[in-house]
């Protein structure tokens, strides 16, 4: 390929190579001073013309840059900061880890600016204004008061800060790790989600706002049409919504704005949320949505190690098994077909293998693994950990 002017047609933006700028530069030199010159790689002549194409081919990858960050496809940092600003969305600063604990109490005991304390004294604060209800139990999020803390069901089990009337605090399922900044593939992903806001169907605006809660890492929503109970025991006409972090009270907010009037919610998580009537007047309404509920799944792969098989490729088949499990949505069954392909993806080239594998197996227990897909039910997520993972090497 030969030098050209850069141009924009159809297909984008076209750049010429580096080396083409180099040709170029150095035919141009010939056609000037003779082409007897000497302009091989090692004459002085030919190392600045080097240094001009250099910098020319700068010049043009930054033009390149500056055309791609149009789109919120191809931007990246602050430009595609500026343009998801069109959505009306900004990209999520680091959050601290968040964990839905349960309190009890004397009925109508206020708890105000309440802190909870886990069993390695890290501090975990409650809603500014907590009131315990009639029924004397309720379940509110916390937010941990440390970056790059969380804590394991059950840990969250102090009052640190003694109110009269609040009895107990715990936690029964594990706290949500606080997310780091949020990186330019999310954001664009959840860019993609947030254009579902202003949709014609309200379930998919229903998604689009749950996705843009801070703190809120996946989420799922199921609709029933029907008079009677489908097959995941939603009731007719209403909907199921499942998501994993976020603040309780911002999820069941955006849910009750985004639901079209009469259709009810479905869930364990019952949130009352405060509203103003037509005259003013306050009133209350129940919002229910769900929680994932996490499975522990155990992995087998029985490989045959070929040459160049490495402990450090075991370690690689691990990890990638791991992030897979962690990033399914809410509610999809295991391929065990894809966990074959993720474990093969850990080599650097599947043209020269470096091993071969014998057989995959899979299970919520170590000890009752199979080879068949695992069913997974829709409030129910995938949940991958390491020394879960076993490799048995032939």
């Amino acid at each position: 390929m030969s030098y050209f002017k850069p141009y924009i047609d159809e297909k984008g933006i076209h750049i010429p190579r580096y080396t083409d700028i180099v040709e170029d530069l150095v035919e141009n030199a010939k056609s000037i001073f003779g082409s007897d010159v000497y302009l091989e790689n090692d004459s002085q002549d030919y190392e600045i013309i080097s240094a001009q194409a250099s910098k020319l081919y700068d010049a043009m990858e930054l033009l390149q840059s500056v055309y791609e960050n149009r789109s919120p496809k191809t931007a990246s940092g602050s430009a595609l900061d500026s343009i998801v600003k069109i959505n009306g969305m900004k990209r999520k600063v680091k959050t601290k880890s968040t964990c839905d604990v349960f309190l009890t109490g004397t009925p109508k005991t206020q708890i105000t600016d309440g802190i909870a304390e886990d069993i390695q004294g890290v501090k975990w604060d409650l809603p500014k204004i907590v009131r315990i209800p009639e029924s004397g139990k309720l379940t509110v999020t916390a937010i941990c008061q440390e970056f790059d803390h969380t804590a394991k069901a059950n840990e969250i089990c102090k009052i640190g800060t003694p109110t009269a009337g609040w009895e107990s605090v715990i936690n029964r399922q594990d706290a949500i790790k606080g997310q780091a900044f949020e990186t330019d593939g999310n954001l664009r992903a959840r860019q993609s989600i947030s254009t579902c806001k202003p949709s014609k169907t309200v379930l998919e605006g229903t998604i689009g706002g749950i996705a843009e809660i801070s703190g809120v890492i996946r989420q799922r929503v199921y609709e029933n049409f029907d008079s009677a109970p489908d097959e995941n025991g939603i009731p007719g006409h209403s909907i199921a919504v499942v998501v994993e972090g976020g603040d309780n009270q911002e999820i069941a907010k955006e849910i009750y704005l985004r639901k079209t009037p009469g259709t009810g919610t479905y869930g364990t998580e019952k949130i009352a949320v405060t509203t103003l009537d037509c005259y003013g007047k306050e009133q209350q309404i129940m919002i229910s949505f769900f929680r994932p509920v996490y499975k522990d799944i155990f992995v087998t792969i029985t490989i045959k190690a070929l040459y160049g098989y490495t402990v450090e490729l075991e370690e690689k088949i691990k990890q990638n098994v791991t992030e897979y499990l962690n990033g399914l949505r809410i509610g999809d069954n295991l391929s065990i077909s894809a966990l074959w392909g993720v474990a093969l993806y850990a080599m650097q080239d599947l043209k020269i293998p470096s091993f071969s594998i014998v057989e995959v197996k899979a299970g919520t227990e170590r000890q009752n693994q199979k080879t068949e897909d695992m069913e997974i039910l829709f409030q129910e997520v995938t949940k991958g950990k390491i020394e879960n993972i076993e490799i048995v090497v032939l």
